[in-house]
């Protein structure tokens, strides 16, 4: 029998759409929640104070309060939204990196704080940490 050559970008990437706060405030969007919302260039950042709901919706790059979505490397199954503005202005918890499920609403992609998350903080971070380093 034949071997099979391991793609470890194919193993990690979900079929579902998630969003990731990291630790330094940013966003990471998967390639399903990248595709959900339309594959945009720009987009703004919303937020629902009252239910705890972050939204990304697209935008043109020509309103001034658009952020830019960074594919990261080439065929990427992530895309970057600079973020650290955002949370630290409604006082998000940035403590640690989270991944969330996201969904579209009134074509706003939805996070919702306040729904089940998980801890991606990275190898690096548990390594350091373990080490004593910052």
């Amino acid at each position: 029998m034949p071997f099979e050559v391991f793609d470890k970008r194919a193993a990690t990437a979900s079929k579902y759409p998630m969003v990731s706060i990291l630790k330094q405030g940013s966003f990471t969007l998967n390639r399903a929640a990248y595709k959900l919302l339309g594959e945009p260039q720009m987009v703004e950042l919303l937020f629902d104070p009252d239910e705890k709901l972050i939204g990304f919706r697209e935008v043109p790059a020509s309103n001034p309060r658009a952020y830019p979505v960074r594919p990261q490397g080439q065929n990427a199954a992530t895309f970057m939204v600079a973020g650290q503005a955002f949370t630290k202005y409604y006082d998000i918890d940035t403590s640690t990196a989270r991944r969330y499920s996201v969904e579209i609403k009134d074509d706003i992609l939805v996070l919702d704080l306040k729904g089940e998350s998980t801890d991606v903080t990275g190898p690096r971070s548990a390594m350091k940490s373990r080490l004593g380093k910052p």
